[in-house]
């Protein structure tokens, strides 16, 4: 009984220790994103091209256990306009980030995110799972990480048409971690 204690209270000063010594970031980011397409819903038996241009804006927050391997959450806003859209297209994502970033002083992270949404477009209103991929690179300046990356969006949008799929690329992606 006394090994036991021994072993579990060791244990909990290993995962503690280990919590103290990890990294906490707080992020922030933008780029350019452009709607490529919705599936699904057919125009002229294509598929309709929603090609268009915008911007975002990521706010992150990660928990480092140690440099190549963060958890976390993202929660931000994409705004742009397409051929297809009544005005301004927008759209709120919340996301929980899994990240490796294999690597020594620079770093080639690579991030896939699950998680929820609220769009608008003129007067519709709609919501759904989304899902992102991300690749880029990264460094330490200070006590700052700063990045760059490429990312894919899948969204399936729930309103009262039924359910419709969207997805947009962010060709190139800026931002700043700040470590505490």
């Amino acid at each position: 009984m006394a090994r036991k204690v021994i072993v579990a209270v060791l244990s909990l000063l290993c995962v503690m220790s280990s919590i103290a010594a990890a990294d906490i970031g707080i992020g922030l980011s933008f780029g350019a994103t452009a709607p490529l397409m919705e599936v699904g819903e057919e125009v002229d038996g294509q598929y309709s091209s929603m090609l268009g241009l915008g911007g975002e804006v990521m706010l992150d927050f990660a928990y480092m256990p140690v440099r190549w391997f963060f958890v976390g959450a993202s929660v931000g806003a994409s705004v742009y306009e397409t051929p297809y859209s009544e005005g301004v297209f927008w759209t709120v994502p919340a996301y929980v980030d899994v990240t490796i970033a294999p690597g020594g002083r620079v770093r080639f992270p690579i991030t896939i995110s699950g998680g929820a949404y609220i769009e608008g477009n003129g007067d519709d209103i709609g919501w759904g799972p989304g899902a992102r991929a991300s690749i880029g690179v990264e460094t330490d300046i200070g006590n700052c990480t700063v990045y760059a990356k490429t990312q894919a969006e899948t969204r399936f949008s729930i309103t009262d048409d039924g359910i419709r799929t969207f997805i947009s690329i962010t060709p190139i992606v800026f931002g700043a971690r700040m470590l505490f």
